[in-house]
């Protein structure tokens, strides 16, 4: 299905007890852009980035920069009945709660998620997200994620303020020698379940790879230790590491690199008051 200048978001959850009671229409609608700058609309093979809702925002924060500086374009919107609908207006184009960006000459496809999921909703969406990417041919992803630091309960975990975790069915991660050439720790595995933390899409997301045992689809995750405030600095020291691993962004030097802030971030701290009539 393709999207013109304008598109219906709608969502149809049963809820019981706050929790979601009916698990039917499980297929996520793909709209593709047709004023989109890349030529290239099939996935199959690609890479997908996708962030987390997590402690400051930092894995948005992290993909708004890969967005501006690989550079990547919108190709299209998902629409799945477990996000809560939102649209909005950047620079007089659509914005919704889940849109695609990709690229004519990186074998990437990028996740940017504005909105939450429903209450009691993670495990259908990671089921989901998952279900369509297999369908675009896609066959590995990279999760991006943030914890308090407060979580850091191990000694061993100190000092290491992002630590890597790969889930794969093969017996070796695809890409594992380059995560040994750049020196990345890994999460430890006793103290797994504490950062990524049970109900979290990332930890469903995990339990569905392991359970299908599909040994040509594996999964990264990246999880920054962080506190909450002005997390900037994070979303740039994240979006550098995911830089360092795939050699997205085109440098001459890049000892001297410069991230280029999205336009939209002019207004991240700006407490403008809002306009009493968008309740009356």
């Amino acid at each position: 299905r393709r999207l013109d200048t304008m598109m219906t978001i709608y969502s149809k959850v049963v809820f019981t007890n706050s929790k979601i009671e009916e698990y039917s229409g499980n297929n996520m609608e793909y709209f593709l852009d047709n004023n989109t700058a890349v030529s290239n609309h099939h996935l199959n093979g690609k890479t997908l980035i996708m962030p987390a809702l997590s402690t400051g925002n930092i894995p948005q924060l992290a993909v708004d920069l890969l967005i501006e500086n690989v550079p990547l374009h919108r190709t299209g919107y998902l629409e799945s009945q477990y996000i809560l609908p939102m649209v909005g207006v950047d620079e007089d184009v659509l914005v919704t709660g889940l849109e695609v960006f990709g690229s004519n000459t990186k074998d990437i496809v990028v996740i940017q998620q504005r909105s939450p999921t429903q209450q009691g909703a993670n495990k259908l969406y990671a089921q989901q997200i998952l279900q369509w990417a297999k369908s675009e041919g896609i066959n590995d992803i990279i999760y991006l994620t943030s914890s308090d630091e407060s979580t850091q309960v191990l000694e061993s975990q100190i000092g290491e303020r992002l630590r890597y975790h790969v889930v794969s069915n093969d017996s070796t991660y695809p890409n594992m020698q380059k995560i040994e050439d750049l020196k990345w720790t890994e999460l430890e595995e006793d103290a797994f379940d504490d950062i990524i933390r049970f109900g979290t899409v990332a930890k469903y997301l995990i339990e569905e790879l392991t359970k299908d045992g599909d040994d040509s689809f594996s999964m990264l995750v990246l999880n920054l230790f962080c506190s909450e405030g002005n997390n900037v600095p994070e979303g740039t020291f994240m979006a550098s590491f995911v830089d360092s691993y795939l050699n997205l962004v085109d440098l001459e030097d890049e000892s001297h690199m410069k991230w280029v802030a999205p336009s939209s971030w002019a207004s991240l701290f700006i407490s403008t008051p809002l306009n009493k009539q968008l309740w009356m």
